[in-house]
């Protein structure tokens, strides 16, 4: 399921009675893409197995190759590394469509559930 649908499927397997904590033997793996604030609750909550996070607040380094392209230079297929940033090494490279930047998503369970460089661990937090 993508992130958003998360709080459905949730909703539904207790209204059914079959939302069951990882580990027990009636568990659903359940799986996410999307690496929203809901999907790390339920990781932490110990009822959703995994996401996969997109680098949403680091997309904003696409505006150096724009920048790039409106000061006349060209753009190459280069490999983008930073050691602080969890998607690195990310690629860019020229497709049948153009020049795309490709980030790595970065797998979030227990065990990385709370690293801080995940996007919805950085966004505050206005309706809970």
């Amino acid at each position: 399921a993508t992130d958003g649908n998360l709080h459905i499927v949730f909703a539904v397997l207790k209204k059914m009675e079959k939302l069951f904590p990882i580990g027990h033997p009636e568990h659903i793996i359940m799986t996410g893409s999307g690496g929203n604030q809901g999907a790390l609750d339920g990781i932490r909550e110990g009822y959703v197995d995994q996401s996969s996070s997109h680098p949403w607040t680091d997309l904003g380094i696409i505006a150096d190759w724009i920048e790039r392209r409106f000061n006349g230079q060209e753009i190459h297929a280069e490999t983008i590394t930073n050691p602080n940033a969890l998607w690195s090494p990310a690629h860019m490279k020229k497709t049948d469509m153009g020049w795309l930047l490709v980030f790595s998503t970065v797998s979030v369970n227990k065990d990385n559930v709370d690293d801080k460089r995940l996007w919805a661990n950085q966004i505050e937090r206005h309706f809970e």
